[in-house]
């Protein structure tokens, strides 16, 4: 709509319109707390007829319901957001162990370099054992990697059907939006046709 609106039933409220359209409708609905504000040019009208208010809320119930459904489709994206996040930290930290040990044996090396025979065995069971640890976190690597694996495929094709989800809600939320709007703009004109809609400041 290129006019404003503003819905105040006391449970929600629903704007359309610019930052100038909000001011004006909040200053009137300090006192008036059910009410339906809307500008057509400069001018504005403030509409408080409760079955006028009723219709319009009706209106605008069908947009209200989509919004909640995207809402919930935003909180199931979050999830698997946070699940990749998830994966992603497991596989630093077993890399950041990783890194610890082949850095402890680097040390260990340039200490066999530079040590004579006697102190030769103990730094070689050292070595041995942490070549030990090496080989356990490459083995919990390899099987983290294939568990990663499977559980990227099966979020890329929970990724796929929510995209789908939400591609199909971005074309009901327009085609609904419009609707809403065209029978916002019947039921306006009926108001001012039978002059429940009284002229109100715009601001």
């Amino acid at each position: 709509m290129r006019d404003g609106f503003a819905l105040f039933d006391g449970d929600s409220v629903m704007i359309n319109g610019n930052n100038n359209d909000l001011a004006a409708a909040r200053k009137l609905h300090e006192r008036n707390p059910q009410m339906l504000w809307f500008r057509q040019g400069k001018q504005a009208y403030l509409i408080q007829d409760h079955a006028t208010l009723e219709r319009a809320k009706a209106i605008y119930q069908p947009v209200t319901e989509l919004a909640q459904e995207q809402g919930k489709l935003a909180g199931k994206q979050g999830a698997l957001a946070g699940r990749q996040a998830g994966m992603a930290a497991r596989s630093a930290a077993l890399a950041q162990q990783q890194a610890a040990i082949a850095e402890q044996q680097a040390e260990l090396a340039a200490q066999r370099a530079g040590q004579n025979s006697k102190n030769s065995a103990q730094v070689e069971a050292r070595q041995s054992a942490l070549q030990a640890q090496q080989d356990s976190l490459q083995k919990r690597q390899d099987a983290m990697q294939v568990e990663a694996d499977q559980k990227q495929r099966e979020v890329d094709t929970q990724q796929a059907a929510l995209e789908k989800q939400q591609a199909a809600l971005e074309k009901r939320q327009q085609q609904i939006s419009d609707q809403a709007d065209s029978q916002m703009r019947k039921l306006l004109g009926e108001a001012l046709a039978k002059g429940v809609a009284t002229p109100a400041s715009a601001g």
